[in-house]
């Protein structure tokens, strides 16, 4: 498993259940301890993904709230693109023909960069978000509301 793979599930799951993210990952509350904190940071966490603000988010407002986290995450110098090297320490792991592809994919003009749009059309990354979405939407309507979150 590379590390991109690992910081999404760590994101999913403070989505699902309120957990600490790993240290870097955008988390206002890592450090949330008790019940109450992890309920508010993942309400919060609902608020941020809602990207459209009307009460409910999508498995591609999910997948774009949590592919958003990781690439800042990993864009170690605030430039808003991530260099071939930036992004291979994110996919780092055994799969190295599929970290090939994923920047062929992104990068097809061969800038030696990606940019967050570029990103989010990583087709491996928002397939795994949105198999990660449907344990949220149990009743598979296409969206969840606050009512969907697990209780803590």
């Amino acid at each position: 498993m590379n590390k991109k793979s690992i910081l999404c599930i760590a994101v999913s799951a403070a989505f699902l259940g309120g957990l600490s993210m790993p240290a870097g990952a955008a988390d206002p509350a890592a450090n949330a301890t008790t019940v109450a904190e992890k309920r508010e940071r993942q309400i919060q966490l609902f608020k941020d993904a809602d990207l459209n603000h009307d009460g409910k988010v999508t498995a591609q407002e999910f997948a774009d709230f949590v592919l958003t986290l990781v690439f800042n995450t990993y864009d170690a110098n605030n430039t808003g693109k991530l260099s071939r090297t930036e992004y291979v320490a994110l996919v780092k792991g055994p799969e190295t023909a599929t970290t090939d592809a994923e920047w062929i994919i992104m990068d097809p003009k061969g800038l030696g960069y990606i940019t967050l749009v570029d990103y989010l059309k990583d087709s491996i990354a928002v397939n795994q978000m949105k198999k990660d979405f449907k344990k949220l939407d149990k009743s598979g309507k296409g969206y969840i509301t606050m009512a969907d979150l697990p209780a803590l």
